[in-house]
């Protein structure tokens, strides 16, 4: 879900509204494209500090979506070392966790050609994820 779509504006302003509430974010007004004004928004200290903690937590079902991942991994700047190295290691569980259902589903089930390309791709992907684990943790240990 995570950055895959639009967002329908009843759920925008009102998270607008409770971020705000919060002082998570501000908004200013802005001179916009042929004179209109718009509201621009940007995130406050706490707010900086709130997206860290949400990007730093690491619960199983925040590391089962690769999207939640990937994202965290864009955003990997704002962490420390060692978040960043936590949700490495999180991730690398969740995607072992993957590769042995996806090694059981092959040898339990029958699968006819639709299913065999279906299994090769989420193993092609769990790979090519796997090695971008590797790749990133290997900067991360090459950071003083």
């Amino acid at each position: 879900m995570a950055g895959t779509g639009e967002i329908h504006n009843n759920i925008v302003y009102p998270l607008l509204r409770w971020f705000m509430s919060q002082t998570l974010i501000y908004s200013k007004v802005v001179r916009g494209k042929r004179g209109r004004t718009r509201r621009e928004y940007s995130l406050t200290t706490k707010g900086r500090q709130y997206l860290i903690q949400k990007l730093s937590k690491t619960d199983a079902g925040e590391m089962r979506s690769g999207e939640d991942f990937l994202i965290r991994l864009g955003l990997f700047g704002l962490l420390d070392p060692g978040a960043r190295l936590h949700i490495l290691a999180k991730r690398r569980e969740s995607i072992e966790e993957r590769d042995e259902r996806l090694t059981k589903i092959t040898k339990a089930l029958p699968l006819d050609e639709y299913g065999a390309e279906v299994m090769s791709y989420l193993t092609e992907k769990t790979n090519l994820e796997r090695r971008l684990i590797e790749r990133v943790a290997a900067k991360e240990a090459r950071r003083p």
